[in-house]
């Protein structure tokens, strides 16, 4: 470990403000990770950090480490708690920053040295967020995801859009830095599974004004090997996702963000219907009766809804035949959403 060498200081800015970052880090059983995660964050070339550790009821080596980065680093703290999830770590994590700025970092993934650096200095007195694209790391091999350098400025409508429709970057967390003063009263809803981040993350956005996009890979996500997956956690999954389809539809008064995030719902719903009919699941015939209402509204269905629509109410068993051989051929979305 190469803490020694490690200077935790705080830096001000040319203005004489301070702008100090909280770095919130949740933590579970990662150990044969949280070293390199923890090294790639104190190794920061932007110094004004605080990296807040929440350690959520390991029992491997994790709560050593974590112990072990707090003694040796003052700007590092660790709170430990019961296993309570990630969005209930998280959550613990914002009641604590004092930064004038907030991120995020998965402990099984690691940043650029000069993230921080390159984000902060692209704030300006109306940028609520900037984001960067990241890396993705799997086996051993390395895809950049975007990486073209373009800067983009966008107003609330425009970012919202992009986001609904996953153009150009990711909704998950950790490749963005938000204003402290927009992520005040938001919190987790840790009652979800999945698609947590993309709630969290549109209703900063509902509050934000202007925000900046760096095109440029900064962070390193690291892909996870999943067990083979269960069926009731599928399920779950898509009904977390469907319930923030529904809460993102429900808080959008621009017609033009509605119409999209109704298309997002339908997506949402039919993919749920398709594990339902693969499971031969007593449900199915609820969300049919949903679809069946969805497609009353076709002059809100983009084409590709249209389409799925009528594969699944009128051809459903050919239709996933189909769609499970496309699944298997096209080219990968790296969208962690």
């Amino acid at each position: 470990m190469a803490l020694k060498n490690i200077l935790c200081y705080l830096i001000i800015d040319l203005n004489g403000e301070s702008m100090k970052l909280s770095i919130v880090v949740p933590v579970y059983n990662v150990e044969t990770t949280l070293e390199n995660c923890l090294e790639s964050i104190v190794s920061q070339t932007y110094r004004d950090i605080e990296i807040i550790i929440i350690d959520d009821g390991s029992f491997d080596k994790s709560t050593g480490i974590s112990d072990s980065y707090a003694n040796n680093c003052e700007n590092v703290i660790v709170i430990h708690q019961r296993n309570s999830g990630v969005s209930a770590a998280r959550n613990k994590g914002l009641s604590c920053v004092t930064g004038d700025f907030i991120t995020f970092v998965d402990s099984d993934d690691t940043i650029d040295i000069d993230m921080y650096e390159v984000l902060i200095s692209n704030f300006e007195a109306d940028t609520d967020v900037v984001h960067c694209s990241y890396k993705r790391i799997e086996n051993g091999e390395t895809k950049n995801v975007g990486g073209s350098g373009e800067i983009l400025i966008q107003n609330r409508e425009e970012a919202i859009e992009y986001f609904l429709l996953g153009k150009r970057f990711t909704g998950s967390l950790w490749n963005k830095i938000v204003r402290k003063s927009i992520i005040e009263f938001i919190r987790f809803n840790e009652t979800l599974v999945n698609n947590e981040d993309f709630l969290f993350f549109f209703q900063i956005l509902n509050n934000a004004q202007t925000m900046k996009f760096i095109d440029i890979c900064k962070y390193n996500y690291i892909v996870r090997q999943e067990s083979a997956t269960n069926t009731l956690n599928e399920v779950k999954k898509l009904k977390d996702s469907i319930y923030v389809c529904q809460y993102t539809y429900a808080h959008l008064t621009n017609q033009h963000l509605k119409q999209i995030a109704f298309n997002r719902l339908v997506s949402t719903e039919s993919f749920l219907y398709q594990s339902l009919l693969q499971h031969k699941s007593s449900e199915k015939e609820v969300v049919r009766k949903h679809l069946k209402e969805y497609g009353k509204q076709s002059e809100q269905l983009n084409k590709r809804n249209k389409t799925i629509l009528f594969g699944l109410l009128y051809m459903p068993h050919l239709y996933c035949t189909v769609h499970n051989i496309y699944g298997m051929l096209r080219k990968p979305n790296w969208d962690v959403n």
